[in-house]
């Protein structure tokens, strides 16, 4: 990432994709969704932000799948991916 003043603003370039952005855009903008085991572990929850959770899938790679089709919707958005003792073993941005 290189990060470079325009005028007043201040700009920062992720090397490789030729896209500016804001510096205040970004994390704090993101829509945040995860992946998490239900309380058995029976099944896995996709949360978007820190509400309840939306829908509850049998297996844990459909439930990524949903999450990241929901991220890729509404970019900019970062996934959570969480293992069975709900500790984040992967995040996904889009």
């Amino acid at each position: 990432m290189v990060i470079y003043r325009a005028g007043d603003v201040l700009l920062c370039r992720l090397v490789g994709t030729g896209v500016p952005r804001t510096k205040d855009r970004g994390v704090d903008d993101m829509k945040k969704y995860s992946v998490e085991p239900n309380k058995d572990v029976t099944g896995w929850f996709v949360k978007i932000e820190d509400t309840a959770p939306t829908d509850l899938y049998d297996e844990k790679s459909v439930a990524i799948e949903k999450a990241e089709e929901l991220a890729k919707e509404n970019k900019p958005s970062k996934v959570s991916i969480q293992d069975e003792n709900k500790e984040v073993i992967e995040e996904r941005t889009f």
